[in-house]
């Protein structure tokens, strides 16, 4: 399980959180998908969707892949991911006291 500051250190450098998946652009334009409760759970894909490497399963793949898909336009993620950035740690916080079984399920 990943303690605290690994979360920070991930939600510090990645481009945005989708349902628990840190998505991070690569230097080779790729995108490194993390899950932040299964954090060995990886998935490397290109822009047009086609998965590269995966060690997630099928469930996972849905979750980041087709339920993840968003049409936002440039100016608008920057907005979402600049909020989050901004109030990542609150939002931790706030859904660590909701939870019986705290931030990532521990």
């Amino acid at each position: 399980m990943m303690n605290n500051y690994e979360i920070d250190a991930i939600a510090e450098s990645t481009a945005m959180i989708v349902f628990g998946y840190a998505f991070s652009r690569m230097n080779d334009d790729n995108t490194r998908i993390v899950g932040l409760k299964s954090p060995n759970h990886a998935t490397v894909m290109r822009s047009n969707g086609e998965i590269l490497e995966t060690n997630m399963d099928d469930v996972e793949i849905e979750i980041v892949i087709v339920r993840g898909q968003v049409a936002l336009k440039d100016k608008e993620l920057r907005i979402i991911c600049e909020f989050i950035k901004d109030n990542y740690k609150k939002m931790c916080l706030k859904w660590s006291q909701m939870s019986e079984q705290g931030f990532l399920g521990e």
